[in-house]
């Protein structure tokens, strides 16, 4: 959805169906028999949450590992899952054929980099540099759409996290500090039609954000920053939900393809750190898990019923990626451990031919990054 479109408050998503019997407000659909206007991804009426597309305890099983003798950053995968992007220590980003581990293109983008987001209209692919700019690269070739963007806010600021509309039409670039000094960070907002900013954002006067990720219908953002986290409506950059319930830096955030839930990684809080699965609209906590480590990254399924966070290094769930039930916070059996003294940093769950895929490039907390991503698929699904 265009932040230039005007939509009517009776249809938040825009999906033609009325804000009153859509079940799904925050991401457009066309399903029809379980729920009202919610994703429907094979056209039968029947929404993608209860179609079964996950399984509910899968096995998982790795398809491939792409070994260098550098570190991975971030990965990204594509719409169709077909792909894996994924950024690395050398400033590069490459694009790896997700069946074969093959690196299809590459560019060199210089400097260290951080954050990566594929947008679902296939189009783009965006990237954070630690020179206090953003990119963003036409998929098909790796030719850059509009050049540098600027990402610097004042001193001491540092690009963290970006994520791109689902309709290619926005970037939301996270600004944080690189130390307790230094100018506030910020979200910055970026017209994909020319590159240019839009806004400024800063909810809460925060004075850095760590992550943040579009709702599937482009309306909301949720932003993560130190000890807080915040809902804001992208027409009008206000805030419609601040919630201080986390204890540390919201390292990762993540919406749910259905747009009903929201997922939130908390960083390390001196004891431990906390992982938090919230409900769109009322905005409620609907459960929450205990960590012995930090967490740094989450992400859905694509049929949104489960939802993964990827731990640190350290302590008993140090090197974990831990797959929980959205409706009952229930674990899954399944852990899908990494390097000894490492852990995934970014992490995608995606769909190809019905599959689910991981894509797990593995990092320290210190930001000493793996050398391997692994892709691994799920058996005995429910098809």
């Amino acid at each position: 959805m265009s932040w230039l479109s005007v939509v009517s408050g009776a249809d938040v998503d825009g999906d033609g169906v009325d804000d009153s019997v859509d079940d799904c407000l925050y991401a457009a659909g066309n399903s029809t028999v379980d729920r009202m206007g919610c994703p429907d991804r094979d056209g039968d009426g029947t929404s993608d949450f209860n179609d079964g597309w996950t399984s509910s305890n899968p096995n998982f099983g790795k398809d491939v590992a792409i070994t260098q003798n550098y570190d991975f950053v971030s990965v990204d995968h594509s719409p169709d899952g077909k792909q894996i992007a994924s950024t690395d220590e050398n400033g590069y980003l490459r694009i790896w054929n997700a069946t074969s581990g093959i690196n299809t293109l590459s560019i060199n983008a210089g400097g260290y980099l951080a954050g990566v987001s594929w947008s679902e209209d296939g189009r783009y692919i965006g990237l954070t540099k630690d020179d206090d700019t953003a990119n963003v690269y036409y998929a098909s070739n790796l030719t850059s759409v509009h050049g540098s963007i600027n990402a610097d806010v004042g001193g001491g600021d540092y690009t963290e996290d970006i994520d791109l509309s689902n309709d290619g039409e926005m970037a939301a670039i996270a600004i944080g500090r690189s130390g307790n000094g230094g100018t506030n960070g910020v979200i910055r907002m970026i017209n994909m039609s020319d590159g240019s900013v839009i806004q400024n954002v800063n909810p809460g006067g925060e004075d850095r954000f760590q992550s943040v990720d579009f709702s599937p219908s482009g309306t909301h953002m949720l932003v993560g920053s130190s000890g807080d986290f915040y809902v804001v409506e992208t027409s009008t950059w206000s805030t419609v939900r601040s919630d201080s319930s986390p204890n540390a830096d919201v390292n990762a955030v993540s919406w749910s393809p259905d747009g009903k839930h929201m997922a939130i990684c908390e960083g390390w809080d001196g004891g431990g750190s906390t992982v938090r699965l919230f409900a769109a609209g009322s905005w409620t906590q609907k459960w929450s898990k205990s960590m012995s480590t930090s967490c740094l990254s989450t992400d859905f399924s694509p049929d949104g019923k489960q939802v993964v966070f990827g731990m640190s290094w350290y302590q008993n769930d140090g090197a974990y990626s831990r797959i929980y039930d959205v409706a009952t916070g229930n674990r899954s059996t399944i852990l899908l451990r990494h390097a000894p003294v490492t852990a995934n940093l970014e992490m995608e769950i995606t769909v190809v031919n019905q599959m689910d895929y991981l894509g797990l490039p593995t990092a320290q907390e210190s930001l000493k990054h793996s050398e391997e991503i692994t892709k691994v698929s799920t058996f005995g699904l429910q098809i």
